[in-house]
């Protein structure tokens, strides 16, 4: 499950064995941004990889929050036309993976 707000980013993972892993970014925190679309069996997965200075997350379009993460990354990344040319574009049928740095803190 992806949990957003204007503050932080919030994901938490259930595992088959039961074990439950949590991951919490402040967005002020975030280092970078990248989107991207990978295939899984037969069908392209829409992707975002968010960075802060301790952790990595992977997130994907099957997961429950992802319209919630889409908000919150347009309001977030609002300055960055790549964001809107990158979700423009993926939606198209071709299954390059169309990898986009949206945002990487610093410049």
């Amino acid at each position: 499950m992806i949990q957003t707000d204007q503050a932080l980013l919030h994901r938490t993972a259930e595992f088959t064995d039961g074990s439950t892993g949590k991951v919490e970014m402040q967005w002020p925190d975030v280092r970078r941004v990248a989107a991207f679309r990978r295939n899984v069996l037969t069908q392209p997965v829409l992707c975002v990889a968010i960075s802060d200075p301790s952790n990595i997350v992977v997130l994907d379009e099957a997961m429950d929050g992802w319209e919630g993460l889409l908000k919150e990354l347009s309001r977030i990344l609002s300055e960055s036309a790549s964001f809107s040319q990158w979700r423009d574009s993926i939606q198209g049928e071709s299954t390059d993976s169309y990898w986009t740095v949206l945002f990487r803190a610093g410049g």
